[in-house]
């Protein structure tokens, strides 16, 4: 069975798990392939099988609105499984032909084709519920998204009921998100490679490091680790590096440098940034909400090595780490076994071929986190 994921590469999923279910075939002796198509592609993400940057002007329009489209069209008989990101299908339109949009999905469904969906972020996290949480980055004066708006919500809705309605499966990679996907699955992050070695050895250096590497400032947090790194630098020295704007491989150079990483601190979960790290050792501070929490499968919650930390305790949190090198030690050890466990490759790749053919089956329910 061969599948097909795009149309979008965010944080490098995509294209992880289609090399993955690629490596348990070839391990199995399998027949099929899977590979990724991105038609927005960013640097701080891994390349996509195929690439199509989108030229400039009107012509960026077209190429958004009806290129993967036409690539779907081109390659319908390659692909078994349609497998979608972000909240998109392979038809977008803007402005007033918006109404188009997914009308390419009962044509997969009526082609035999199986559609699986996988929800990322804001397209399906909608303010009037996620503003009243304690953090969040829906509360007022937080994001600085333009026209997130009563309206953009309604439209966000809309979509999703659409993509559902075809959809044969769909999954949250944040625990979040299941509030306003209830009939989706919760999916751990796959942005790793296949083989998950030991960490690279750290350069000898005077202060300790802490990284944060936000995607959007406003949403990730970024003020909060500014000033909580400042209130500590009289009694806990330490050297800050934001790592914004470089390309993935030069980004992973200096996260497996780091003696402490913070990753997003309003939307109450991890991210894709804290799997890489904690695959490279090092100990990881992000808030976790206790609801959300409450959404992940329960061996997972027990072993999760996250230090959690509030916008309004993370300069306690933060002095704790920077005191106890045995603690950080420890937590970056922690990490890699449950990376190794619950964000493998391999093991979710397993699973995922298996629900290509039998949508039905919960993830969870044939999910071994000890399958080597």
């Amino acid at each position: 069975m061969n599948v097909l994921h795009a149309p979008f590469n965010f944080g490098s999923q995509a294209s992880s798990l289609a090399e993955a279910e690629n490596a348990v075939r070839r391990q199995g002796g399998v027949a099929g392939r899977s590979w990724s198509v991105d038609f927005e592609p960013l640097p701080r993400f891994s390349a996509a099988s195929e690439v199509f940057s989108p030229p400039e002007g009107w012509r960026g329009v077209i190429h958004r609105s009806l290129k993967p489209f036409f690539y779907g069209l081109k390659h319908v008989a390659d692909f078994q499984v349609l497998h979608l990101y972000s909240g998109r299908s392979l038809l977008r339109f803007e402005g007033r032909f918006r109404f188009f949009d997914h009308g390419d999905l009962p044509l997969w469904k009526a082609l035999g084709k199986r559609i699986f969906v996988t929800f990322q972020g804001c397209e399906v996290r909608y303010r009037s519920h996620t503003k009243h949480r304690p953090f969040s980055p829906c509360q007022d004066g937080v994001c600085d998204i333009p026209g997130c708006d009563a309206a953009l919500e309604a439209r966000l809705r809309r979509s999703c009921v659409s993509l559902l309605r075809w959809a044969d499966k769909a999954f949250c990679l944040n625990p979040d998100l299941l509030a306003h996907v209830p009939s989706a699955e919760f999916l751990p992050y796959v942005a790793l490679p296949t083989e998950i070695g030991e960490p690279a050895p750290k350069h000898s250096r005077t202060l300790p490091l802490i990284v944060h590497a936000p995607s959007n400032r406003s949403i990730k947090g970024t003020e909060f680790v500014l000033a909580a790194s400042a209130a500590l630098q009289a009694t806990h020295p330490h050297e800050l590096r934001l790592v914004e704007g470089l390309p993935r491989a030069e980004a992973l150079e200096v996260y497996a440098q780091a003696d402490i990483l913070v990753d997003q601190l309003r939307l109450g979960w991890y991210g894709a940034l804290a799997v890489e790290a904690m695959a490279l050792g090092v100990p990881v501070v992000a808030y976790l909400d206790a609801e959300d929490l409450a959404r992940i499968p329960p061996p997972m919650r027990e072993e999760l090595p996250i230090r959690s930390a509030s916008p309004d305790s993370l300069a306690a949190v933060l002095a704790a780490l920077l005191e106890d090198g045995a603690l950080r030690h420890e937590l970056g050890r922690r990490g890699l076994g449950f990376v190794r466990r619950w964000h493998h490759p391999l093991k979710i790749a397993r699973r995922m071929l298996e629900l290509y053919q039998n949508p039905e089956q919960s993830f969870w329910a044939g999910y071994d986190p000890d399958h080597a």
